[in-house]
């Protein structure tokens, strides 16, 4: 009896610790997101990285036939054309719709594992598809990806597509031709409840279209940009 009340206490315990780590990592997705708003609004200024910043890609390059990442490593190789852009001084880059930036060494990434996409985008009228993406399309989309929809920012978290998944958009569409800073962030928890998605650095709804992911996202597929 004395042993099962120990357990009984230890349970407890437990879960009181997973609820406050859950409460731990939601409330600091609002501050990293708005350090990020900063730091890319802020290009060449001295800003010190927040903890678990793995990759950033400032898109200031001109001519050239890679994309380096600026923080945490990892080059990529243009297939296609990539245009200079301008976002109020800073540099920036016009995808054609066609182009594509290729990492075939990149982490992998599991859904038991929180992580967080964002970048500074400018989208057309009819704007749809992937910004970035680690998605194997020969085994049922399994993967990753930062999308867009009808304007709608979202994200597809794959094992098989559809019965093994979660894809959550935005309810508030971006504006058309207009630049706007753009995260999603994933708590681990293989729930669209974990699904986090901010527009200017402000968290808006989101619409769950599916909310089935129980097995594993991990594939050996290129990222792509």
């Amino acid at each position: 009896r004395e042993q099962a009340s120990r357990l009984a206490a230890l349970h407890k315990a437990i879960k009181a610790s997973e609820a406050e780590m859950d409460r731990y990592r939601r409330g600091a997705v609002p501050g990293f997101i708005k350090w990020l708003v900063a730091a890319q609004r802020s290009t060449g200024k001295s800003m010190q990285e927040p903890d678990g910043l793995v990759h950033f890609f400032p898109f200031n390059e001109k001519g050239s036939n890679q994309i380096k990442a600026s923080i945490g490593g990892g080059v990529g190789r243009v297939g296609g054309k990539l245009a200079p852009a301008s976002r109020d001084g800073q540099g920036g880059l016009r995808f054609d719709g066609r182009t594509a930036v290729t990492f075939d060494s990149w982490p992998s990434r599991e859904r038991t594992q929180a992580f967080t996409f964002a970048a500074w985008i400018k989208v057309p009228g009819n704007g749809n598809g992937s910004v970035l993406a680690r998605m194997d399309v020969g085994q049922a989309y399994r993967g990753y990806d930062l999308w867009i929809q009808n304007r709608a920012v979202g994200t597809h978290i794959v094992s098989s597509w559809p019965q093994n998944a979660l894809k959550v958009v935005s309810k508030q569409a971006l504006a058309a031709d207009q630049w706007q800073h753009v995260a999603v962030s994933y708590d681990g928890s293989s729930k669209a409840s974990g699904i986090k998605i901010f527009i200017d650095g402000k968290l808006v709804g989101n619409q769950v279209e599916q909310d089935s992911l129980k097995e594993t996202i991990v594939t050996q597929v290129p990222f792509k940009i």
